[in-house]
């Protein structure tokens, strides 16, 4: 029999009161990042009967350093826990830990341009009149 998270159903009346409060962007993502710390690693044998006022940031800290993820998808994963650990301390359901999670953010990527001396013969091949073989070639 698998475990549960003792303090699930407190999890699922914080998510119901969240998503009536704000509606946060893509939230069948946004649960499923939250519901993934509580169903999967919060359910471990060690874990599930740590209360949520019990949570710190060793827990998330553990969990998302694990995840087999690229580092974007641990910066959304950040994200969607510090959004709920932000509501429920609103609300009171735990303490003020989340300043203390190491914090992931989005890789950023530059942006390449093309070179100018490219740009030209791309317009050259794209605006040339002859058949696409002889261009190709």
């Amino acid at each position: 029999m698998s475990k549960t998270y003792c303090d699930f159903e407190e999890v699922q009346r914080l998510l119901n009161m969240l998503k009536e409060k704000s509606n946060p962007k893509n939230w069948e993502k946004f649960l499923s990042y939250v519901n993934k710390f509580f169903g999967k690693y919060m359910t471990s044998s060690e874990q599930c009967n740590r209360g949520l006022l019990a949570i710190t940031e060793i827990e998330v800290d553990d969990f998302i350093e694990k995840l087999p993820v690229s580092l974007a998808t641990k910066a959304n994963y950040y994200q969607a826990l510090g959004a709920f650990f932000d509501f429920a301390l609103i609300d009171g359901s735990v303490t003020a830990f989340f300043s203390r999670v190491k914090k992931y953010v989005q890789p950023k990527t530059t942006i390449k341009y093309v070179e100018d001396e490219d740009y030209e013969k791309l317009k050259i091949f794209i605006n040339s009149s002859e058949p696409i073989v002889d261009r190709l070639v």
